[in-house]
């Protein structure tokens, strides 16, 4: 689910069970009632390419990458909210488009233009965030819309989310996904 909420990998919903995907570097595993995994290495350099994609990555890692070019792409209304786009674009020929409410400074909407490999033509990828609540202090976006080349791919509401919770050095890893899959049997446990 965190790679969900930092908007690099699709909600995966199965029916019968609980299924769990981590990601922990280059390695990534699954779990769902017929055990733990390891994830295809397609699914590994998707995994990573969206990582590289992923607004919150670079607002958090990459403003101070002197390969990025930052712009004011000027003042809009989106989603009813008065916003100040914001333009960032890097060597890779990825353009981040960052809809920023004018007046809370909170993320409105993220619009990433990349090349598809595959295809060679440009993707864009949408996230719409609403329903801001404050949570240990913090704005955090309860509703996130996904949308590719406009279409819609997702919409998840949230009822719930901890800041900050305090996880075992060992939570993102095969042998604790093992471990759970022990104690739950791949079913929804409490």
């Amino acid at each position: 689910m965190p790679g969900y909420l930092i908007g690099v990998q699709e909600l995966d919903l199965s029916h019968g069970g609980l299924v769990i995907t981590t990601f922990n570097g280059d390695r990534g595993w699954t779990m769902d009632r017929g055990g733990v995994s390891d994830m295809p290495e397609d699914t590994l350099a998707e995994f990573q390419a969206a990582v590289g994609r992923s607004p919150d990555n670079l607002l958090h890692f990459g403003v101070k990458n002197p390969d990025l070019g930052f712009r004011w792409a000027g003042h809009d209304t989106v989603d009813l909210h008065e916003v100040d786009w914001v333009e960032i674009s890097d060597r890779e020929q990825r353009i981040y488009r960052l809809a920023v409410d004018h007046n809370s400074h909170l993320l409105i909407r993220s619009v990433v233009q990349v090349k598809n490999e595959n295809t060679g033509q440009m993707q864009e990828d949408i996230s719409i965030y609403t329903n801001y609540q404050t949570k240990n202090g913090v704005q955090v976006p309860m509703q996130i819309t996904r949308e590719r080349d406009g279409r819609r791919i997702s919409q998840v509401f949230y009822d719930a989310c901890q800041i900050n919770p305090q996880l075992p050095g060992d939570y993102f890893t095969r042998e604790a996904l093992v471990q759970r899959f022990k104690e739950t049997g791949g079913k929804k446990g409490k």
